[in-house]
């Protein structure tokens, strides 16, 4: 067990899902701190199939970890999941992920959007532990509806996200490659924040 692992493994976490309102607080702090709480829903939020997981840890922990009250009911990591094809752009998959979709033509996908996780609470291996419970959740999903593929759980869905420049790093340690070299901004989850650049990434599960 490494050493990331362990320090999550000492913290008594909960994962659930949660209701978009409970995403502004965590997404204000880490994600886009010169938007408003009240602007930090988009209308993807709300889409049919949306799922938004959140991570809760006991009030002790929170303060042990001197995060504040105000998230005491509220989860102190969240990332939401919305089904949505890969169609930007409309190239090829990487090799690397071809090979697991090679009748893929934009779907089945999911996109992972606004992960987030506590500045308290980062460097513990809770980012990996939260995008494990993505993907167990979205495997989960498949077996329910009758539509695991030939190996079973895997290699069905693309999974693929539009990572800041400099988290790729992250996302690269738990699996994901570039699907797209090609550098973009995002300015918010409305279009009224500072410009920051992304890049498209994916994984086949």
């Amino acid at each position: 067990m490494s050493a990331t692992n362990g320090a999550a493994q000492k913290l008594a976490y909960n994962i659930r899902p949660v209701d978009p309102e409970q995403l502004r607080l965590l997404r204000h702090e880490v994600l886009w701190p010169s938007i408003p709480l009240s602007a930090q829903l988009a209308e993807y939020d709300y889409a049919p199939g949306a799922l938004h997981l959140g991570l809760f840890l006991p009030s002790s922990d929170l303060r042990a970890l001197s995060i504040p009250p105000s998230y005491d009911s509220l989860p102190v990591g969240v990332v939401t999941l919305v089904p949505a094809p890969y169609t930007q752009p409309p190239q090829p998959l990487p090799p690397s992920l071809a090979s697991s979709l090679p009748e893929f033509r934009g779907e089945p996908a999911t996109q992972l959007r606004k992960f987030a996780l506590h500045p308290n609470l980062q460097g513990r291996g809770l980012g990996r532990v939260m995008f494990d419970a993505c993907v167990s959740a979205l495997q989960k999903m498949d077996r329910e509806e009758g539509q695991e593929g030939r190996e079973g759980q895997e290699g069905r869905r693309l999974l693929h996200l539009d990572a800041r420049t400099n988290q790729v790093g992250f996302y690269q340690r738990l699996g994901l490659s570039v699907l797209d070299e090609n550098v973009f901004t995002k300015v918010g989850p409305n279009g009224d924040g500072p410009a920051i650049p992304h890049l498209r990434m994916g994984i086949v599960i």
